[in-house]
């Protein structure tokens, strides 16, 4: 008897082998590292041009007087490419038809765009691919990396799709890196700044984000080289539980002070900077109203508080704010925000609390909760 010989292959297409033009849509660091694949592949003759597409700069800061550009514009410079195109409406991404001819681009790629790229648009490239990080279905959405850090989560990883034309992240999965575990990434050595300019993320996502990014780009690069793209037949099917991860909102930033220090630190350096109120009462006769506070940098106080309301503060010292937290646990700030007023250190957010909170108020050391 002959031995079983599989034939998947047999009835595939014939495969392409002529360098690629692609059209990149990307964002930020983690888009940039699967561009900076996209480039290397260039040098193997994998990939002719690449044309990057990025979302337009907007007025970032305090009373939006800073006018900041996507990271990947940048990185696109820095790599010396062509001038990235900015698009943000779906209209303006229709738009980009008529380069997908004249240039004759053979596929787009979008990784962390933030935007769904029209199916108008799919429709006139042979191939379309995103970079997702997450083990898809898994983590559907905007903050994979968020959402993994503040479930805590043991293991993560990277996922190549195809772009799906009405939904974000639906496409058939075309590859998928093995479960990494999350402290391994975290515990791994920082690495030199990808992007020559201020990086702004939070420390723990920043480190995620880049070893994912790299995880990302490795394997993007391993499907253009091997072409797996071309063939719906090596496709391969997830045994992940499908989730969501919306996008952050404003309120996930907002500390509840019934949390763990531990888990709080861990929100800190996930979110960045954490936001809780403080009651204010100017005048006697005059109503009670409540001010937020930023807290951006604090630690973990080893020591069990016990017996103190949560979200209590006192003043260790000249220069030292704890705050009370849930099971026990405290937190020793480093610096804080009171509302419309400068980054301060702990000595100056005390000093001022009578001016900004009332005389009676002020005396109450209490963040609370909610609004």
């Amino acid at each position: 008897m002959l031995p079983f010989i599989s034939v998947r292959r047999v009835y595939a297409r014939k495969f392409s082998t002529k360098p690629l033009n692609i059209l990149f849509f990307g964002s930020d660091e983690f888009s940039a590292y699967a561009l900076r694949s996209l480039v290397k592949l260039k040098h193997k003759q994998v990939i002719d041009s690449i044309q990057v597409v990025s979302r337009p700069p907007k007025w970032c800061g305090r009373k939006k007087s800073v006018l900041k550009s996507p990271e990947i514009v940048q990185y696109a410079q820095d790599l010396r490419l062509d001038q990235p195109i900015h698009v943000d409406s779906n209209e303006e991404m229709l738009q980009l038809s008529s380069l997908c001819e004249s240039q004759k681009i053979d596929m787009i790629i979008a990784v962390s765009f933030g935007k769904l790229i029209p199916n108008g648009l799919i429709g006139r490239v042979p191939y379309s691919l995103n970079v997702h990080p997450s083990l898809l279905p898994r983590y559907r959405g905007s903050a994979p990396l968020q959402h993994t850090l503040l479930n805590q989560d043991q293991y993560t990883g990277v996922t190549v799709q195809t772009l799906h034309p009405t939904k974000f992240d639906h496409g058939s999965i075309v590859a998928q890196s093995d479960p990494l575990p999350v402290s391994d990434l975290l515990a791994s050595r920082p690495l030199p700044p990808l992007i020559n300019q201020e990086d702004t993320r939070p420390p723990k996502l920043a480190k995620l984000m880049d070893q994912l990014g790299i995880v990302g780009g490795n394997l993007l690069a391993d499907v253009l080289e091997k072409r797996t793209y071309q063939d719906p037949v090596s496709h391969i099917e997830s045994n992940y539980e499908p989730s969501y991860a919306p996008r952050i909102k404003t309120e996930d930033k907002m500390i509840n002070w019934n949390d763990s220090a531990t888990d709080l630190l861990n929100r800190l350096q996930t979110l960045g900077p954490l936001y809780t109120f403080k009651r204010v009462q100017l005048k006697s006769k005059s109503p009670l109203s409540l001010k937020r506070v930023l807290i951006h940098d604090f630690d973990v106080i080893e020591r069990v508080i016990s017996n103190q309301t949560c979200g209590t503060f006192t003043q260790d010292n000249h220069d030292s704010i704890t705050i009370a937290c849930g099971r026990n646990t405290a937190i020793l700030i480093k610096k804080l925000q009171f509302e419309a007023c400068a980054i301060e250190t702990p000595e100056q957010f005390m000093k001022k609390l009578p001016k900004r909170c009332g005389k009676t108020l002020a005396k109450e050391l209490v963040f609370v909760n909610e609004t």
